[in-house]
């Protein structure tokens, strides 16, 4: 029988009635218990978080890669649709009777009505408007670009151009999804170094 509970004679005082009861061992096994359970969830919620931000970090590395793939893809696929569509205005200009053998360079800037024309020497019987104009009928976007394409003896050996400051394409390809940058926003080098792979 509890001390505590147990009937003394009246006027005899319970000697244990002001005794605190005996600690509750029970309690701090149940706070330690609980204090371990939250740390446990603590640290696999975090290996959890860190799981999910290494995932969507390496999701959004892998979107960027396609987009820099497909951003660069379609730059030299404008490009060669414009090689052809150069070469097959120079052969129209040549059977015209225009001595396409001069010309060295078109080149033109985005939203232009003209293309300008850079000769070995003299002057040829088109204008650059005419050019543009043919150039359009063969490649509708052509006034989205800025661009230079190299000619020789009234061939085109090589385009350059770009939609935007960032990715610029060729013709021979010359840009890669590997080495865009070297060429962004440089018609002038990727121009050189397609002509340089065209002469290989």
């Amino acid at each position: 029988m509890n001390n505590q509970n147990q009937r003394y004679p009246a006027g005899v005082q319970n000697p244990f009635a002001n005794q605190a009861p005996p600690p509750n061992k029970n309690k701090k096994v149940i706070i330690l218990v609980i204090v371990a359970v939250v740390v446990a969830i603590a640290a696999v919620s975090g290996i959890l978080i860190w799981r999910a931000v290494s995932e969507q970090k390496e999701e959004d590395a892998r979107r960027a890669r396609r987009e820099v793939k497909s951003k660069v893809t379609s730059a030299n696929s404008a490009s060669s649709s414009l090689f052809n569509a150069v070469n097959t205005v120079l052969v129209e200009l040549d059977e015209e009777g225009v001595n396409t053998y001069i010309i060295e360079e078109l080149s033109y800037s985005a939203g232009e009505h003209c293309v300008e024309v850079e000769t070995t020497g003299g002057s040829i019987s088109v204008d650059g408007e005419e050019i543009y104009k043919s150039l359009k009928e063969y490649f509708n976007d052509v006034d989205k670009l800025d661009f230079k394409a190299a000619c020789d003896r009234g061939i085109c050996i090589a385009v350059a151009s770009k939609q935007n400051s960032k990715y610029t394409g060729s013709k021979p390809v010359v840009v890669t999804k590997d080495n865009y940058k070297k060429y962004s926003d440089d018609l002038d080098k990727a121009l050189e170094d397609a002509i340089e792979k065209g002469f290989d």
